[in-house]
């Protein structure tokens, strides 16, 4: 039950902080005294020594200001001076020959910072980008003013050549610094329409700001304009040529209509003397050149924020905890780290010698919401660049490589002319295997391989000359696309793109056993590979086999297609494994794959139960209140129709699942929605851990454990729990099943729901297993999620749209072209335009400086007498501006309380409040608080609690002019928050150890009502109305306090929503790196963690697998994969197969059952 009592949770009388200002409010402000003093309002008599609990004061740290280079301890003093004679030298016009910097090769290490952080570099880096970032640079929050000393002109954007020229008194000057536009207003006029996406009206305030309004901006420079001139300034280089300087882009770096050959394999029985005697098909596509756009990206501005050393980051919590690994960025990873050791130096060459990864990504996607025009683009981004940059479209940080081409269907015709026969459907996805093939090999030239192995000297755009070696990092795509590029079947019977574990091994997901065979069979590229492909060849055109018959299954092996790898060819010269480059895609195969699947079975299993349980489903997700700017929008449709749901929309069905389904299920068994229950919360917790941005070393090895308990959880959820049902099809299911029937045999039939199982044999299924792994070698999942990819395409489809739809793939190349262009005049960065400024990041909270809405205190509490909420309000309200305004450790008096003056007995109201916190990875966010719909907060709790937070009900936001009626003494401005208090359930079992989310209520009598100081706010938090539960009013009835949704009714409790957004999951698991005020509070949550998936998980993961033996069959299969004449499993996997079958596993499965508390079924 609720422990409503004063020794849990009163905070009636303000923080602990008695200054005079609240933190954050300006402590200059004072107003003169009226000629009238104003009498002061008498509250009731209170004990001098009242018993109170308030919260503890919140001390709000502020990312850290790091400079990392200039904190090397021993080495720096003597680095100083090379780093500088380089930068003196390699900042000429030309490479310098005979530079050496005289680089220690030993690692380096910098001081820690605020928050413990520091890096360990192996080699000096000649500067970092970091060090010029301010607290503007890591405030994310839209709301959030810009540097407030950058006070330059407007034309700074457009580089110092402009500025200086824009006010030279020479005209061919002035027309030069805007080349190849005319004048200044024209190229104004084109640089605003190739930076809006759209006629907004943001749009339209730049046209009026930076167009109109600009110094320069004159009318008489429009006589005889035509757009369509301007734009082939833009893209017209023999123009460029005959007159005027030269532009700030290389010529060379342009779209190219390129083509490649493809050879159409025979049906069978019919074959050539080689392959190169089979007839091709020819296939057009747009492309850039690979080299000049990496020359691009490393000559752009923007390189100026560019890592080019890779380093280990680290933190040390404190002197008595031992210093961990940090996981995030891509230069932070063991990848990147491992590629610097790939470099090979050139003689004579004393250059800083720096690779350069290359993060590609690829995904088609359909250009409008009505016909089949399609674009399928290939994007490439810098890896030096940080992801925060790199995640922003208006970054513009991905530059368009290709649009690749998709199969024709004229190949058939093709197909036809030449063998007489129609290609089967073996044949067509050969074909797309082929051509996705030729396009990277044609992609990479020969130019590229050589500047890849011996690297290529440029001035970056720090203006320091370097050898760049150039690196593929990683490369993104959905499992279809990815398939095709790594040269597998789709979904064969070894369908991990990473490993080789088969169909048939994915029944023991959730055991050790799968782990073990995953992560002893890994893929890897090798010679005899490419071997087996091109004999696999020679039987398709030399010998009439057909493409997929059992003679090339048995020469290839591990479900490859006899297709050659363009990355292969460029990758393992290097001795580098081009399947490392395909890494997860938590998007596609998480939130549109595995919770996907386990929603829509789901809904399966509700529908056995009859449209009750679906209806109240819907009702439940729509009464779920949003949260922040997008983070939980509000579900308008009825969620189990499925319509239009993109990704980010399951993200927050998975976030809100648990209590929305919770006591759906208990017309089964209450062990069945037990079971439902932790699933759903394992799999919120493990999505959260996923994607969060920043891994400790401790972070990573919970995920390990959540990982291990997922896959568990679906185990038995597939074993235990679906047998119960006999689930079908949904409804939108049969409905799409009989459009598809219909659409192949042009005949309706009567609908019939066919049975449907869960299945967890999916490679999306068993790329869990696969996270933890490419978060150690390749950095957090933001890095190179597919999620930037996907918000890159609404540039694509922004350019389609204004083009005439005719060849639109040509016109998409010049309206990228020319934005390009556009933006290199116009230098902008990453900043975006379209947000009003509104508070600084460094401070904690603001509300409106205006005081239109008051009321008079006496009246409002007159007004509202019978109001329970407003009782006693008066004599609250004057303790808590006592608490605030007094000296620390002074009590409040009868005589203090008849000193105070609360000016003309106003009170004024405001509408919204705004918090800045710093988020776990030392980032700055914004939560706003508005009283009518996100009203709940979280504040410290007092040290002795068992739980680390409070939680508070905004009801009104009000500030006031107060004094005491003392000499000397002026008005000050306190503001305060008047709201509810909600009390911690202890008797209640929660939290990771039980999977289920904490629960709190509303607190009973007259002081669940009362006041904090907005300073001491922590951030807004998420609530859930415990669905299952029941509605009551006897806390409180009709009141002013309501909220128009509320009916005039409670929730009997409610979940705080831990998994709202990566911040709030760290605060409920604890480990937070910008989480210095909470760190030692949530101490207690880091202690759960560990004891629910390091130290039980291991004890219920232990195997009694005879090591010895799986360690010798391992070694023994390497060298057998390519010897089975049949195709089949390796003999591992027949060792492993042996032991799932005996005695042994079945006591373990047993075990395993027992340990998770479902032996009673």
């Amino acid at each position: 039950m609720i422990r409503p009592s004063l020794e849990v949770l009163q905070p009636l009388a303000g923080p602990s902080n008695k200054s005079t200002v609240e933190e954050g409010v300006p402590n200059d402000q004072s107003f003169p005294e009226p000629t009238d003093v104003d009498t002061d309002i008498a509250p009731n008599p209170l004990p001098e020594k009242r018993p109170r609990r308030t919260p503890r004061h919140l001390v709000d740290f502020l990312p850290s200001d790091s400079r990392p280079i200039q904190q090397f301890s021993k080495e720096y003093d003597r680095l100083a001076e090379v780093q500088q004679q380089k930068r003196r030298r390699f900042n000429s016009p030309l490479p310098p020959q005979h530079v050496t910097p005289n680089l220690q090769p030993e690692p380096l290490e910098t001081e820690p910072n605020e928050n413990g952080l520091f890096r360990r570099y192996n080699i000096a880096p000649s500067g970092d980008p970091d060090e010029e970032l301010t607290i503007y640079h890591v405030a994310d929050a839209p709301g959030f003013i810009r540097d407030g000393n950058d006070t330059t002109d407007p034309l700074s954007g457009f580089g110092p050549t402009a500025q200086e020229v824009a006010s030279s008194s020479n005209e061919a000057s002035r027309a030069s610094a805007f080349f190849p536009f005319l004048n200044a207003s024209v190229f104004r006029l084109m640089s605003w329409f190739y930076s809006s996406k759209n006629l907004t009206l943001a749009a339209l305030d730049r046209l009026v700001n930076d167009v109109i309004l600009a110094p320069d901006f004159n009318t008489e420079h429009f006589k005889g304009f035509s757009a369509i001139r301007e734009n082939k300034r833009l893209e017209d280089e023999s123009s460029n040529q005959d007159h005027g300087p030269t532009p700030p882009w290389s010529k060379n770096d342009c779209w190219i209509e390129g083509s490649v050959e493809i050879p159409l394999p025979p049906p069978s029985g019919t074959s050539f003397k080689s392959e190169t005697h089979a007839p091709t098909m020819q296939i057009s596509f747009f492309h850039r050149n690979l080299v000049e756009a990496f020359k691009s990206g490393v000559q752009d501005f923007a390189s100026r924020r560019f890592h080019w050393r890779g380093f280990q980051q680290f933190w040390k919590p404190s002197e008595n905890e031992p210093e961990q690994r940090v996981y995030g960025e891509a230069y932070t990873s063991d990848e990147w780290l491992d590629l610097e050791k790939t470099i090979d130096p050139v003689d004579g060459c004393n250059l800083e010698a720096v690779v350069v990864p290359l993060m590609l990504y690829s995904d088609s996607t359909q250009l409008a919401s009505f016909g089949n025009a399609s674009l399928w683009p290939v994007y490439m981004w810098f890896g030096g660049l940080s992801k925060y940059i790199r995640a922003k479209v208006n970054s513009f940080s991905a530059h368009h490589l290709a649009y690749l081409p998709s199969l024709p269907d004229v190949v058939k015709d093709r197909y036809i002319k030449v063998f007489g026969v129609s290609p089967t459907a073996p044949v067509l996805t050969h074909l797309r295997r082929e051509l996705i093939q030729a396009v990277w090999k044609h992609l990479l030239t020969e130019e590229f391989k050589e500047i890849y192995k011996t690297g290529i000297v440029l001035k970056c755009g720090d203006g320091i000359w370097r050898r760049l070696y150039p690196r593929f990092f990683t490369y993104s795509a959905d499992y279809k696309e990815r398939v095709l590029l790594v040269g597998i079947k789709h979904i064969g019977e070894f369908l991990c793109a990473t490993c080789r574990v088969t169909l048939t091994q994915l029944e023991r997901l959730g055991t050790k056993l799968h782990d073990i065979i995953w992560s002893r069979n890994r893929r890897t590229d090798s010679a005899a590979q490419n071997s087996r492909i091109k004999k696999a060849r020679k039987l398709i055109f030399e010998k009439g086999k057909v493409v997929n018959g059992k003679p090339i299954d048995r020469v290839l092996g591990e479900s490859l297609v006899p297709v050659e790898n363009a990355f292969s060819q460029l990758l393992l010269p290097q001795n580098r494994n081009y399947f490392d480059l395909f890494t997860r895609d938590l998007m596609h195969e998480i939130e549109l794959g595995i919770w996907r699947s386990l929603f829509i079975h789901l809904l399966r299993i509700l529908h056995t139960y009859g449209r009750e349980g679906i209806a109240t489903l819907d009702q439940r997700y729509r009464q779920i209140s949003p949260f922040g700017r997008s983070t939980i929008r509000r579900f308008h449709e009825d969620v189990s129709a499925m319509k239009g749901l993109a990704a980010r929309d399951f993200e927050d069905l998975l976030q809100n699942a648990g209590p929305c389904f919770e006591g759906l299920f208990l017309g089964t068994s209450k062990a069945v929605d037990s079971r439902i229950q932790d699933i759903l919360f394992t799999l919120a917790a493990w999505h959260a851990s996923a994607k969060m941005r920043l891994h400790t070393e401790w972070s990573l090895n919970i995920f390990e454990g959540m990982t291990r308990s997922l896959t568990r959880h679906f185990r038995v959820f597939k074993l235990k729990v679906c047998i119960l049902f006999n689930t079908k099809e949904t409804p939108k299911e049969v409905n799409a099943s009989m459009r598809r029937r219909a659409a192949a045999e042009a005949k309706m039939t009567a609908p019939t729901a066919k049975a449907k199982t869960f299945n967890i044999k999916t490679p999306k299924m068993h790329s869990i297993v696969h996270y933890p792994a490419a978060i150690r070698r390749f950095g957090t999942t933001d890095s190179y999620s597919t999620q930037p990819g996907e918000k890159e395409h609404t540039r694509v489809k922004g350019f389609h749209a204004r083009t005439n739809k005719n060849r639109y793939e040509r016109q998409i190349t010049q309206q990228e072209r020319r934005q390009r262009r556009s933006r290199v005049l116009s230098k902008t960065v990453e900043e975006d335009d379209d947000d009003i400024p509104l508070m600084d990041p460094s401070d904690h909270h603001y509300i409106s400086r205006t005081s239109q809405t008051h009321h008079n205190i006496l009246q409002f509490v007159n007004d509202h007498e019978d109001d329970p909420a407003v009782e006693n309000f008066t004599s609250k309200l004057v303790d808590h501006i006592l608490e605030r305004i007094l000296p620390q450790e002074t009590t409040a008096t009868d005589e203090l309380r008849g000193q105070l003056i609360i000016r003309d007995h106003r009170i004024y109201e405001h509408k919204t409040l705004r918090i800045n916190y710093t988020t776990y990875d030392n980032r700055r966010e914004q939560d706003t608080i508005n009283p009518m719909r996100q009203s709940d907060v979280m504040v410290l709790a007092d040290e002795h609690e068992g739980h680390p937070y409070w939680y508070f009900r905004v009801v009104k936001i009000f500030h006031a002019l107060v004094r005491l009626n003392q000499r000397g003494q002026q008005f000050q401005r306190v503001e305060f928050l008047w709201g509810r208090w909600y009390g911690f359930d202890f008797e209640l079992n929660s939290g990771f150890s039980q999977k289920r989310l904490h629960q709190i209520a509303f607190m009973e009598g007259n002081d669940a009502f009362g006041f904090i100081n907005p300073a001491d706010v922590l951030r807004a938090v998420h609530l859930i109305p415990r669905f299952a539960g029941s509605r009551i009013n006897h806390l409180l009835g009709p009141s002013i306090v309501r909220r128009s949704d509320e009916n005039d009714m409670d929730y009997e409790r409610y979940y705080v929503n831990i998994f709202v957004d990566r911040d709030m999951f760290v605060r409920f698991s604890g480990g937070g790196i910008g989480h210095q005020t909470t760190y030692q509070a949530t101490r207690q949550f880091q202690r759960e963690m560990e004891s629910a998936y390091l130290e039980s998980q291991e004890e219920e993961y232990e195997q009694t697998t005879n090591e010895d033996e799986l360690k010798a069959a391992s070694e023994s299969e390497s060298s057998e994969t390519s010897d089975n004449s049949d195709g089949s499993e390796s003999n591992v996997d027949s060792e492993l197969e042996l032991w799932s079958q005996s005695d042994e596993a079945e006591e373990d499965e047993e075990a395993f059952d027992d340990s998770l508390g479902y032996a009673d079924l």
